[in-house]
């Protein structure tokens, strides 16, 4: 059921070492995600196209859904926008 899971996100390096977990409850799955890309960056790493994907639509996250997309608000955008790090111009 959506809103009740708190999803865990992170990566390994190619030895199988831990390099990012990103675990704490957002108040959704976008803001989860860019606070997961901003950790893997701060640490010098990039997902892929094909990972980047996953996470959005397949058995990732699934914040990208058409079906979830109709709820988003404008205030749900700009809380992302900011935590991504830019203004809401």
């Amino acid at each position: 059921m959506p809103g009740f899971r708190t999803w865990t996100l992170y990566a390994n390096d190619q030895n199988g070492k831990e390099i990012c977990r990103v675990s704490e409850k957002r108040s959704n799955n976008a803001l989860k995600y860019v606070d997961f890309i901003n950790n893997l960056l701060y640490r010098g790493y990039k997902l892929s196209k094909d990972q980047r994907y996953y996470l959005k639509y397949d058995q990732g996250l699934g914040f990208m859904d058409p079906l979830y997309l109709k709820f988003v608000t404008y205030g749900n955008l700009v809380e992302i926008v900011k935590f991504a790090g830019f203004t809401e111009n």
